[in-house]
């Protein structure tokens, strides 16, 4: 038999042919056979979440980052840290990525927030393990962040939220068909409450 594999398949295809002894073996050559294998990928370990969801969970404080803190085997190093043990590995071993990018973390070294404004993000998947090699030689968990898509949306969009720990904006200006300009920020009053106390 006379045939052809796709090389995007990884597995290799055996047909076994057998004959028996004084067999008349006739052969026949075919037309051209496509065999396709769709090959799907997926972790069992993923945990995804919207951002807009992950907002209103309980202590995240609107932050979508922190909504990872909830998942099982997640705790902080210490009381009010951002640093994350992911199943008792160490904070350096976890693999924080924005739209495939990796980045160093995704938190401020001092502080409560990431610096992500929550409105700027789409979604958050989590992977305490078991995930899957396109995501490199990490060790602890992966943390992927989704952007915001531009969509089709022609609206102005804008974000105002201050309350008694800090202020944050977003602005969100279309620029073309499917094109947009964000901006946002956010600024703590943490050292305003340090001065006091002293």
């Amino acid at each position: 038999v006379e045939f052809t594999v796709d090389d995007k398949s990884p597995d290799p295809i055996l047909i076994p042919l057998t004959q028996r002894r004084n067999e008349d073996v006739r052969t026949k050559k075919l037309e051209e056979v496509q065999v396709a294998v769709e090959h799907r990928q997926e972790a069992t370990s993923r945990n995804a979440i919207l951002a807009s969801e992950a907002r209103l969970m309980p202590g995240t404080g609107g932050d979508p980052v922190k909504a990872i803190m909830n998942f099982p085997g997640v705790v902080p190093q210490n009381f009010g840290s951002q640093q994350l043990i992911v199943r008792g590995g160490d904070n350096s071993d976890n693999v924080f990525l924005l739209d495939g990018i990796r980045i160093g973390s995704a938190f401020h070294d001092i502080g409560f927030y990431s610096v992500f404004h929550p409105a700027s993000l789409e979604s958050v998947d989590f992977y305490p393990g078991a995930f899957p090699t396109r995501f490199g030689n990490a060790v602890g968990g992966i943390i992927d962040l989704k952007g915001r898509a531009s969509g089709e949306s022609r609206k102005v969009e804008g974000e105002l939220d201050v309350n008694i720990a800090s202020a944050a904006a977003f602005l969100s200006v279309p620029l073309g068909p499917r094109l947009r300009l964000s901006l946002s920020g956010r600024r703590t009053y943490y050292e305003a409450y340090l001065a006091m106390i002293r």
